[in-house]
């Protein structure tokens, strides 16, 4: 192996320098080329010693992590992988998926990772032949999780496949997690020792611990930390700081955008194309008592919709005087009336699965889940949901069959066919102009729009809408 160990050295060699040089000419992905070598060297290192080449592996997945998560704390949508709406870190960074048990799935990558890299270094060099010895059981325990998180890289990628965008940062971390098998098979092969000898002892073994302790740690401190990002993602999206005065001679710093001249503001809506209406039986949260109304369509089966109903939640927590108002339009024309192409009747049962579920007011907890799930949508999904939610099943099961909710569907979409909405999710505004609807073309103006009309603004009419490929 020693000259694959020179190959991946020299390889690594050429891809920093190639990064570098692509760098000084303003190439956007460049930067791919520092975590690439790094990948390379760390090849190159398991090639001739499987344990240092774990341990820089573990190093570079951690940093990964440690990145994105930062990222996701900044909610600037500034990802140095921001080069397209396929090309688009902040995107996937941001989805359902990017969330496990309440935290960053990148802080419990940062935790895993850190801990895999200190048991690395605890475990020394790797031996040959050396039977099961106590640094042999951080190869065993290292070959266990990369399985995992392979498995688990696997479902990642899938998830970002329905989404349609790209993480590069992701896939170094899904590489990481192959080079990490690579290492540990070849160091249990050196050794001649199974992944399951003596298996008994891995959980109570030094390496499983150094691990499980550095990710308790990371993921305590880190919780409380994510804890108070979230707050201050929460605040950011209502007011940005005014840039400081600019010394003499300095420019003005772009990086915080300028307060919104009174002027401009009507750049935040626009009339609505068509007639918006409600009926005061649509599924509503927030406010009981609301200033502002917010009224939604979206498709259970978009990914979009999914990302929109994690920003709502943040949005009513803080609008006190905000209500939401939810309706259905799925993309379908197995239910939508208004609709020629037909995908399937999934995304229909799916709105019926949570129009049952409000019968028994649970509406949003049905949809909380179709969202996570999407888009599996399968008669037996939709039921294991209605389980989770706590639904009386023989009156869940007989609503699904009842023409009431088929009727509710389609009268969702012909009232989103009214207002004339071009995609989902698409979002109205009452309260700002009095009882005059207005548009909002991005759910994230919302509460620059409401902090506006707070502060006693003039705010001018809506104006028209744009034609439907500026919107």
């Amino acid at each position: 192996m020693e000259a694959t160990s020179k190959a991946l050295t020299a390889l690594a060699a050429a891809t920093g320098l190639g990064a570098a040089l692509a760098g000084a000419v303003g190439q956007p992905l460049a930067w791919i080329g520092i975590p690439a070598a790094a990948l390379f060297l760390s090849a190159a290192l398991i090639a001739k010693d499987p344990r240092r080449g774990a341990l820089l592996t573990a190093v570079v997945c951690a940093l990964a992590n440690a990145y994105l998560l930062r990222a996701k704390c900044s909610a600037t949508g500034s990802s140095i992988c921001n080069v397209s709406e396929v090309i688009n870190c902040d995107l996937v960074n941001s989805s359902a998926a990017s969330m496990a048990f309440g935290l960053p799935i990148t802080l419990l990558g940062l935790g895993f990772y850190s801990g895999l890299a200190i048991a690395a270094a605890l475990a020394g060099p790797t031996p040959t032949g050396a039977g099961t010895t106590e640094g042999a059981r951080f190869d065993q325990v290292n070959a266990i999780f990369a399985l995992i998180n392979l498995a688990y890289s696997a479902w990642l990628a899938w998830q970002s496949s329905l989404i349609g965008a790209v993480c590069l940062v992701c896939i170094v971390i899904y590489l990481g997690n192959v080079l990490l098998l690579w290492s540990a098979v070849r160091a249990l092969r050196l050794q001649a020792i199974g992944p399951l000898e003596a298996a008994a002892g891995l959980p109570t073994s030094g390496p499983f611990a150094a691990i499980a302790t550095t990710f308790l740690v990371i993921t305590l401190i880190g919780s409380s930390a994510w804890k108070r990002c979230a707050v201050e993602i929460d605040l950011s999206a209502i007011t940005a700081p005014a840039p400081a005065p600019p010394l003499p001679g300095e420019a003005p710093s772009p990086a915080v955008p300028a307060p919104r001249p009174e002027s401009d503001v009507a750049a935040l809506y626009h009339l609505p194309r068509g007639l918006v209406t409600t009926t005061g039986e649509e599924p509503r949260k927030g406010s009981v008592d609301p200033k502002y109304v917010l009224l939604e369509f979206a498709d259970f089966g978009c990914p979009h919709c999914a990302l929109a109903s994690q920003e709502i939640e943040g949005a009513l927590a803080r609008e006190k005087d905000l209500q939401l108002r939810f309706r259905v339009f799925p993309l379908t024309a197995s239910c939508n009336p208004v609709l020629e192409h037909d995908s399937g009747p999934e995304r229909c049962f799916a709105a019926m699965a949570a129009f049952c579920g409000g019968q028994q007011g649970k509406y949003f907890e049905m949809s909380h889940l179709l969202f996570a799930n999407q888009p599996q949508f399968a008669p037996a999904d939709l039921t294991r949901m209605a389980q989770q939610v706590g639904l009386d099943l023989g009156r869940w099961e007989e609503c699904m069959q009842s023409p009431a909710a088929s009727a509710a569907i389609q009268a969702d979409a012909i009232a989103g066919a009214q207002a004339q909405i071009q995609g989902t999710p698409s979002f109205f505004l009452l309260g700002t102009h009095g009882d005059q609807w207005v548009e909002v073309p991005m759910l994230e103006v919302v509460p620059q729009l409401l902090a506006a009309h707070r502060q006693g603004l003039a705010l001018p009419p809506p104006p028209p809408a744009p034609p439907p490929d500026q919107h």
